[in-house]
Parts: C-alpha cells; structure tokens; sequence
C-alpha cells in the first residue's frame, strides 16, 4: 500500500488502471489525406472501468500509462517531451477551474515520478 499512498502536492483522484484498453476513443474523419488515405482524429474520449480507482500520486496513471501503452522505443525517445506536454495540459486544466494556489512545477513532477518508478 505504500506504493500508492499520495504524496503532498501530487495527490489527486486516480483511475488506478490507465492504459488503452480502459480508454475509449470516438473519431471524426476529417476528409481525404491522398490517394487512399484518410485523417481521422478523436473528438471525444471516455475512461471505462474505475474499480482500481483511488487517492495516490498523479504520477501513479502518469507511469502506468506510459509504460503500458506507448511503444518502447517511442517512450526511449520522447519521454522527457510527452511528461512536458502532460504538465502544460495539467496547468491549462488546473486554471481552467480557477486554482489560484501555486502548483508543482515541472522539476518536482520529475522527481516524484523517479520516486514513484523506483
């Protein structure tokens, strides 16, 4: 249970189970690409199946999700840039809803997610 217990700032509702087969992804075909190919992009997504879900570290989705779903060779090469897009999302959601206190920055996600994997 340890490994799971939230940890100050970083504590936050978790799915305890992210990966691709637990999100659902609803697409819009947004025309024709070239001879025999076609863009689609998502426009809607959902989270299925909150058994696992708990109070623990963001950084517990965060790692399970990168680990589990983004191909190995692909989380080698940009993992430092897809936690970097993940933080910048997390501050545009988190202002969205007019949070005014200060936020973990950037560094300190790094260090809790090092913690967290080791």
């Amino acid at each position: 249970m340890e490994m799971v217990r939230p940890k100050n700032l970083f504590a936050v509702i978790c799915h305890g189970d992210l990966w691709l087969s637990n999100i659902l992804f609803k697409y819009a075909d947004t025309g024709d690409d070239g001879p025999g190919c076609k863009e689609v992009r998502p426009i809607e997504v959902k989270f299925i199946d909150f058994q696992s879900a708990r109070f623990a570290s963001l950084a517990t989705d965060l790692v399970l999700f990168l680990f589990t779903s983004v191909r190995t060779d692909l989380r080698k090469k940009i993992l430092g840039q897809l936690i970097s897009l993940y933080y910048a999302t997390f501050l545009v959601s988190v202002r969205s809803l007019n949070v005014t206190e200060d936020i973990f920055s950037m560094e300190e996600l790094f260090i809790e997610i090092e913690n967290y994997i080791m």
